[in-house]
């Protein structure tokens, strides 16, 4: 949870445009059905979590998040891309549309318990641990190369260490390198796998 006064100051440090935004909703994403069941059971351990989530793309897991639970939402994306997705045709036109304005557009429907942090995760995050947040869940779904993963992944363990880890493409080569990079560093985690769904556990 998060009282109404920090989330009142985050607003203001992550606020939403001023001028009314205007668009279709255009949705593109990715949330396996073994993502969707796990994230569900994890929800029901809460009442109205605070939730922070690396990789926001079009908002697709932001709006399961929020659809499915009376939680605050903080979603962090730097809307630039990475590598895999300027090499992929499909990608790389979702991009040039405009990729944080669509996201925008597709939440703004939850713009009372959802905010935007625009940059890089590597720098938000520390602002957050300096706002004294608690986080209840941080689900990890930005870079899928080692060293953003594993900077991802290490921040979260290292400034939050009573919320649920937990992330998506743990079937990936350089995610897993991550993952056992911080279970190497941190003999008191353990990795619980569900697909390519992780979920970190003290």
């Amino acid at each position: 949870m998060i009282t109404d006064s920090k989330w009142k100051r985050l607003r203001k440090q992550y606020p939403w445009p001023v001028s009314q935004i205007h668009g279709a909703r255009k949705w593109h994403g990715w949330l396996r059905d073994e993502n969707k069941e796990s994230l569900l059971n994890i929800l029901n351990e809460f009442e109205a979590p605070l939730v922070i989530e690396i990789g926001t793309w079009l908002g697709m897991s932001a709006k399961f998040f929020l659809k499915h639970s009376k939680c605050k939402l903080i979603t962090i994306d730097n809307f630039k891309g990475s590598k895999e997705h300027h090499e992929n045709v499909e990608h790389k036109t979702i991009l040039d549309a405009g990729l944080e304005q669509q996201a925008r557009i597709n939440l703004l429907n939850f713009r009372g318990r959802c905010l935007i942090a625009k940059g890089n995760s590597s720098q938000i995050m520390p602002e957050l641990f300096r706002e004294q947040l608690a986080p209840d869940i941080i689900y990890i779904d930005g870079c899928h190369e080692f060293n953003g993963a594993y900077s991802d992944i290490s921040q979260a363990v290292s400034f939050f260490p009573d919320a649920i880890v937990c992330g998506d493409d743990g079937n990936l080569r350089d995610v897993q390198k991550a993952i056992s990079k911080v279970l190497e560093e941190r003999d008191d985690l353990r990795v619980e796998m569900t697909g390519g769904f992780w979920r970190i556990h003290s």
